[in-house]
C-alpha cells in the first residue's frame, strides 16, 4: 500500500508541483485484503461460520489432499468448467453431473476424493494435472520451493552468502536490475566500497 501510495503522490506532483504526507497502516492493509470476502458476505456467499465457506477448505473443490506418499496437493477448481475437469481427471467424468449438483461440502463427495487422491504419489498426480486448467498442483514443502521450475525460470531465489533467499521482484523490459551474486555476502567490502563508503566505514 505504501508503494502504491507513493507511486500515486509522485503521479499527480508531476501535475500540481507540491508533494504531500502518504499515511498508511496495516490495519488498512488487511482491511484491503478482506475486500473480496466482504463482497461475498454482502450478497450472501460468504456466511461467515467457520469452516462453511468457499475458501476455507470446507469445499471439496478448494481444499487439499493427502497422496499415497503422505505428500498432498492442493485443489482450488473454483469455476464450474476447471471442476468439470478436475473430474474427469480423477476419473469422475460420469458421476460429474450429480457431483457438481451435490452441496460444496458435502461428505460423501469429499470422501470420494480424498480416497482417489490417497491412492497415487504426489509425483503422479502432478503428471496428471500438469498442462491442464483443473486448477490442482503440488504442495511443494519449503525445501522444494526454489527448484520449481517456474521459480527457476523467473530466478524468484538467488542464493547469497551460501543460503538461499527469495529474488521475487518486479521484471522491466528495459531497466532491468542486476540479479544478485555472492559477492554481496562473501566480498561485502568490497560491494560497499563500490558504493562510495570509505573503508573504515565499512570497518
Amino acid at each position: 500500500m505504501l508503494a502504491f501510495g507513493v507511486v500515486c503522490a509522485l503521479l499527480e506532483a508531476r501535475n500540481s508541483g507540491r508533494g504531500q504526507v502518504v499515511d498508511v497502516s496495516m490495519t488498512g492493509g488487511a482491511a484491503l485484503l478482506m475486500s473480496m470476502i466482504y463482497g461475498m458476505r454482502a450478497n450472501g456467499r460468504w456466511p461467515a461460520n467457520r469452516a462453511g465457506n468457499i475458501l476455507d477448505g470446507s469445499a471439496y473443490f478448494y481444499t487439499c489432499y493427502r497422496t499415497a506418499d503422505d505428500e498432498w496437493m492442493a485443489v482450488g477448481a473454483i469455476e464450474p468448467e476447471f471442476r468439470l475437469q478436475l473430474l474427469q481427471l480423477l476419473g469422475l467424468g460420469e458421476h460429474a453431473d450429480s457431483i457438481m449438483a451435490a452441496p460444496n461440502d458435502d461428505i460423501a463427495v469429499r470422501a470420494r476424493l480424498v480416497q482417489i487422491f490417497r491412492s497415487r504419489t504426489r509425483a503422479e498426480w502432478q503428471q496428471v494435472f500438469d498442462g491442464t486448467d483443473a486448477c490442482v498442483t503440488p504442495v511443494l514443502r519449503i525445501d522444494e520451493v526454489m527448484t520449481h521450475a517456474q521459480n527457476r525460470v523467473e530466478r524468484n531465489f538467488a542464493l547469497l552468502g551460501g543460503a538461499i533467499h527469495p529474488n521475487a521482484a518486479p521484471k522491466f523490459s528495459r531497466t532491468p536490475a542486476p540479479s544478485p551474486g555472492n559477492e554481496l555476502v562473501l566480498d561485502g567490502g568490497l560491494k560497499l566500497k563500490d558504493w562510495g563508503l570509505e573503508a573504515s566505514e565499512v570497518e
